[in-house]
């Protein structure tokens, strides 16, 4: 038998309003620096910055901002500078060919590691002639890692690499929402910390987690079943909060969370989730981070396919920590060479200095 219950009414929360408070009016400049529109800062300021001598020199613009619009400014936030002129003066043609700058991947000097954080052992083909790195190969645990890239929220991503992801715009984004009094301008001063030090999504934690990202606390659910004369049987409902007037066990349950990857249902545990792939198997994670399932055949045949003779292939071992984690994520948001540019410092690789961005419409 089956029953349908309802999540109850006043359970639900609105978060509709935003994060800033209604009367609040900022300036948002070309690279995404945001100020408050205040008497700290003069309206002559951003004037002066772009070397404007007069008000005749300033055209004003109505812009209407769509979903398209928007999901174009997080593209562009990414890798421009300009992101802004770049959507709304329609100068995509500046993306074209971005150039890496390759002291934002110098991560030795900021990250302490742990004596007792996860490691990985990881095998690199490296192509000797152009020190590029075609392909890692390691256990689950490692495709596993690369996969949770795509879990990892912005803002602790940011967080985690102290504003300096990549060299583009989100960075001073990040670094003026830090800055911004939380007090006068958002809604609860509790919300600064959600977006500026962002936690990962409940059930999206893994266990011996490489990079030490917090989970975002479950919430506590209870089904309430109440006897109902009017029907036969029990009626019940979900809800979040535990109502004070119950306290038989046998009208108020407690819910817990399963694994999502478990098929018998199996509770899922305070140090998280046990990963998204199936071991113990080998996988292959070529530089710009395609995962496939490898064997011996499926490697033969990516070299075959890229052409490159075996005396030009060289093998190394590598351990991947905290540091060459951080540095494959920092490397992942900034260019199609992952792995070389995230594992060549430790590997005395050179970084490779381009930025693949196709040319057509950002949005697709």
């Amino acid at each position: 038998m089956s029953s349908s219950i309802s999540l109850s009414g006043s359970d639900k929360i609105d978060h509709s309003e935003g994060f800033v408070t209604d009367a609040a009016t900022f300036n948002i400049s070309d690279d995404l620096s945001v100020k408050p529109d205040s008497f700290q800062n003069s309206i002559c300021q951003p004037m002066n910055l772009l070397g404007l001598e007069n008000f005749n020199a300033i055209k004003f613009m109505t812009v209407e901002v769509t979903k398209k619009e928007i999901l174009d400014l997080l593209k562009c936030a990414l890798i421009s500078k300009t992101p802004l002129t770049d959507i709304f003066l329609l100068k995509k043609q500046n993306l074209e060919s971005p150039q890496l700058n390759t002291s934002v991947l110098d991560l030795h000097s900021n990250i302490v590691e742990e004596n007792e954080s996860k490691k990985l052992k990881i095998k690199v083909m490296l192509r000797k002639s152009n020190n590029k790195i075609l392909f890692a190969l390691g256990d689950a645990d490692f495709a596993d890692f690369i996969l949770s890239l795509l879990t990892f929220p912005l803002g602790g991503v940011e967080h985690m690499l102290k504003g300096n992801s990549c060299d583009s715009s989100i960075d001073n984004f990040y670094k003026s929402i830090v800055e911004l009094d939380s007090d006068t301008y958002l809604r609860s001063s509790d919300l600064k910390d959600k977006l500026v030090k962002s936690k990962l999504a409940h059930q999206f934690k893994l266990c011996d987690q490489l990079l030490p990202f917090e989970e975002t606390p479950a919430i506590d659910y209870f089904i309430v079943s109440r006897y109902n004369r009017r029907k036969t049987g029990f009626h019940g409902y979900l809800t979040a909060f535990e109502e004070p007037s119950i306290t038989s066990k046998e009208l108020c349950v407690p819910l817990k969370f399963v694994e999502p990857q478990s098929s018998i249902g199996e509770e899922y545990g305070e140090c998280g989730g046990r990963g998204f792939l199936k071991g113990p198997a080998l996988y292959m994670v070529t530089d710009d981070l395609v995962v496939t399932q490898s064997t011996s055949v499926s490697v033969i045949s990516f070299l075959s396919k890229l052409g490159v003779p075996s005396s030009d292939l060289e093998e190394k071992v590598i351990t991947i920590g905290k540091k060459e984690g951080l540095s494959i994520l920092k490397a992942s948001l900034m260019s199609c060479s992952a792995l070389t540019n995230g594992l060549g410092p430790f590997l005395k690789v050179k970084v490779q200095t381009f930025v693949k961005v196709k040319d057509e419409n950002i949005s697709n």
